[in-house]
């Protein structure tokens, strides 16, 4: 009997994934990525106009400013590249050793996963038949329970709730503070909409926030499918 994964990865068997430059393809046409369908409901931070006004502001120089911050995320971003490495490996060979916190507390989710949650595959690459954007599911478990897939992400950011000034998502999430937090809910909820198309229900979809202490909370998340969904069917109308 064909597993799980192997239904997943016959489903998708088309899609191709490019590390660098990252970018999604079936049959030799590209695909936009869930990070990409996200932009669109938050503004982006302005580095330029930030950097302009707080040097004026401090005597200081926009462009080192913009450097310095540039550096700080190449930082994070490779941090928490090396962190997902290491928890798309550490479910295949619990013998791996963690190298810092973040790593410790992956294997502390996994040694403390419920039973009836059985992992069926680490980075999933999916991707839309109808609506043609494609993404990458860090964790994909079975829930034995009620027979439904479980969507988890790992997060290393330093606050999941960080927001300035108040600042809203753009509609129509408008109603939800502009937050990784809230970005995080959208992704898990695109994801659904892809792994739903083999039939199966997902049940619920989680945030795995690794923090520096080595220790870890889980973040249920709200679904918002049927939202995007409904904007999915109005971008495909207007490509037309």
């Amino acid at each position: 009997m064909i597993s799980k994964k192997e239904e997943i990865e016959e489903y998708f068997k088309d899609l191709r994934f490019e590390e660098i430059p990252h970018t999604y393809q079936v049959n030799g046409v590209f695909l936009s990525s869930v990070s990409a369908k996200i932009k669109r409901f938050y503004r982006e931070f302005d580095a330029v106009g930030i950097s302009e006004r707080k040097a004026k502001r401090e005597g200081t120089n926009a462009e080192e400013l913009r450097a310095e911050w540039q550096s700080i995320a190449d930082v994070a971003c490779n941090f928490g590249t090396k962190v997902h490495l290491f928890g798309e490996d550490y479910p295949y060979d619990n013998t791996l050793i963690p190298s810092n916190n973040h790593e410790v507390a992956i294997t502390k989710f996994w040694k403390e996963l419920p039973p009836h949650l059985v992992p069926v595959m680490m980075e999933a690459r999916m991707y839309h038949y109808t609506y043609w954007y494609s993404g990458t599911a860090d964790i994909i478990l079975w829930d034995t329970i009620d027979e439904s897939f479980v969507i988890a992400d790992y997060k290393t950011n330093k606050d999941l709730f960080k927001n300035f000034a108040n600042q809203k998502m753009l509609a129509p999430f408008d109603h939800l503070l502009d937050t990784p937090h809230s970005h995080y809910q959208l992704q898990l909820s695109y994801y659904q909409l892809l792994l739903e198309q083999l039939g199966y229900r997902v049940s619920k979809r989680i945030i795995i926030y690794l923090k520096p202490d080595g220790n870890y909370e889980m973040y249920n998340t709200d679904d918002y499918t049927s939202e995007l969904e409904k904007l999915l069917k109005i971008e495909k109308m207007v490509s037309f």
